[in-house]
């Protein structure tokens, strides 16, 4: 495997701001904020080799990106984003009946969290929540707190 240069994003205004990778694929969002996906479909096992638009994500001011099996994006106004095919088990974090989407579904808010960056891994989603603003210190401090005993 011998890395290369993908020429689409060396062009003057198309240059890759950040650069996400996921298990079999990877995200970038470029200059004009513009998302693209390459890499394998998991749920079809078709390959794109060259970067494709995410046309159900068009118009979003993206700020985070966290990539594994699954996808969740944060956008500027705090709305959280996510995709990916079974089998998931509750990290997309849509509902408890739906745990799974193959296009892009809109999490259900949480009242005055601002979340500034997000991770994902084989089957779990992590998110950090800004505590800057009393309202949000609040809400954090009301959340159930989970240990691990050695």
């Amino acid at each position: 495997m011998v890395p290369r240069l993908i020429k689409y994003f060396d062009t003057q205004g198309r240059g890759a701001r950040n650069v996400y990778c996921g298990a079999t694929f990877s995200l970038i969002v470029n200059e004009l904020g513009v998302l693209f996906l390459f890499g394998q479909n998991k749920k079809t096992g078709e390959a794109n080799m060259y970067p494709k638009p995410v046309q159900d994500l068009s118009g979003w001011n993206i700020t985070d990106i966290g990539c594994g099996n699954t996808s969740i994006m944060i956008s500027a106004d705090d709305t959280l984003i996510a995709w990916g095919a079974s089998p998931t088990y509750g990290e997309l974090g849509i509902g408890e009946f739906q745990k799974s989407s193959t296009v892009p579904k809109e999490v259900p808010k949480m009242d005055n969290i601002k979340i500034p960056q997000v991770a994902v891994g084989y089957s779990h989603t992590v998110l950090l929540v800004n505590t800057d603003h009393e309202a949000t210190k609040q809400k954090y401090e009301k959340l159930p707190e989970y240990t691990i005993d050695d």
